[in-house]
């Protein structure tokens, strides 16, 4: 299988999974980070507007006729100055309501929008606040009530003596949350694409380019094992592969003066030992020979002697008597090889 292919339907995929799975991982860490966040912040407005709600005017509210009156207006304005009329960005989601309880049931006393009256019964409160009535306990939690999702947080409110007379509970709608999932996951998903994308066109153009010098080298291998001694590549890159390919060269050159070496070797072998006694002896080349290597075989041989040589050697230098030889066998040496012969000694 072609290393490309091994990268990009084995690596790449491993990479790109890991990315995501990475990805959605932190997502889900943020997300409930921010859930937690969210939770603890309406947790903490509900603290501190309790206690700037005037328990002994609450306290005072007990029939429906108090709707808008003194009290109810008292605490009806304190409620929204503590959210500064949702006019800052922090403040600008969040409501509020006040409830009572009376005989273990929870009526809403005071409504940020006044919408509810007084003493409207509320059906839905929740363990959390039912603690904060029973127990003073602040929490936060997300229910639903009549038509709508919410994230709450409630605190107990007290009168002068530190009696709980009422819960304080300040509220966001939970599409609020809904819709910050749902922004960051396409935010998230976009800037995933991208980066893939991005990272894709890096890595296919990164494994092409190793790939074009891993072919170049291939190539050259294929090259000097089919005898093309004189074989380089040039490898341009700063890396290992372009280590690899001036170590190929040098390698090449070394096999290159190696061969040309042995060839010349062979050449000056075969003016002391005459390829064709090397073919009579079956043998390829003069390295194979072996100690006691012997043919039988039918053969003509011609002794030929100069006459007198012995005499006329001992009145030549050296250098005249190797002229007078190689004279002689310029002469005879045509005519053996003409006729399938050569000269051994």
């Amino acid at each position: 299988v072609s290393l490309i292919l091994k990268m990009v339907l084995v690596l790449i995929p491993i990479v790109i999974a890991s990315i995501v799975v990475i990805s959605f991982r932190i997502y889900g860490d943020l997300y409930r980070r921010q859930e937690e966040s969210i939770y603890n912040n309406v947790a903490m407005i509900a603290q501190i507007a309790s206690e700037k709600i005037d328990g002994d005017a609450l306290e005072r509210i007990t029939e429906p006729r108090h709707f808008m009156g003194k009290d109810y207006n008292k605490i009806l304005t304190q409620m929204h100055a503590i959210m500064n009329d949702n006019a800052d960005p922090w403040n600008a989601l969040p409501y509020s309501r006040i409830y009572r309880v009376f005989d273990g049931l929870f009526y809403i006393t005071c409504d940020w929008s006044s919408r509810y009256g007084v003493f409207y019964p509320y059906p839905y409160a929740t363990e959390v606040h039912k603690n904060a009535y029973y127990k003073g306990q602040i929490g936060f939690t997300r229910y639903t009530d009549f038509d709508s999702d919410l994230i709450v947080g409630v605190a107990p409110i007290k009168n002068k003596n530190g009696k709980i007379v009422g819960i304080y509970e300040v509220i966001i709608d939970g599409y609020v949350m809904d819709e910050i999932n749902t922004i960051f996951t396409r935010q998230l998903t976009f800037g995933l694409i991208v980066s893939l994308i991005i990272f894709l066109a890096i890595s296919i153009g990164f494994i092409l380019l190793l790939m074009l010098s891993l072919k170049k080298l291939r190539d050259a291998i294929m090259a000097v094992s089919s005898g093309k001694w004189d074989t380089t590549i040039e490898i341009k890159s700063r890396d290992e592969v372009g280590d690899l390919g001036k170590g190929f060269n040098i390698m090449a050159g070394y096999i290159r003066n190696y061969i040309n070496e042995i060839t010349n070797l062979n050449r000056v072998y075969f003016k002391f030992v005459p390829s064709e006694f090397l073919k009579f002896l079956g043998k390829s080349n003069i390295l194979d020979l072996k100690l006691g290597d012997q043919v039988e075989k039918v053969m003509s041989i011609l002794f030929s002697d100069i006459r007198s040589f012995t005499s006329l050697s001992e009145t030549m230098s050296p250098e005249e008597n190797f002229n007078f030889i190689n004279a002689y066998l310029r002469r005879v040496g045509p005519v053996i090889r003409q006729n399938k012969g050569f000269i051994d000694k």
